[in-house]
């Protein structure tokens, strides 16, 4: 069974270059172009990891991480994505974050961290 990677970002450019690239490996991919289609996402699709950017219209990364945050239940990790520089307190309960633009090696290599290929 292939880890499934949640891409939410409002550049679809980023999600399709992100999704390619994870298809390219192995990884089931979708994606949400804001936090809110994300929430919804999460229930009915199950990934094993969010890539979430943190600026987008809508409901950003913050927001988004708000209400997840406070679910029940399973959650998957999360790893914020930003051009920006952010406080590390700011993520609440994400796991790590990644500095855009990012290397895709890097990319690669937080992904497989929280949701490795067997």
């Amino acid at each position: 069974m292939m880890p499934k990677v949640l891409i939410v970002d409002d550049e679809e450019s980023i999600r399709s270059f992100v999704s390619m690239a994870l298809e390219d490996e192995g990884y089931e991919v979708f994606d949400a172009a804001n936090g809110e289609i994300a929430l919804g996402l999460i229930d009915s699709r199950q990934p094993e990891l969010v890539l979430l950017d943190m600026r987008m219209p809508v409901m950003d990364g913050w927001q988004f991480l708000d209400r997840f945050c406070q679910r029940e239940g399973p959650q998957p990790p999360v790893v914020a994505v930003s051009a920006n520089a952010i406080n590390p307190a700011t993520l609440g309960c994400a796991m790590d974050f990644l500095a855009k633009p990012f290397d895709l090696n890097k990319l690669l290599s937080v992904v497989e961290k929280y949701a490795p290929l067997t």
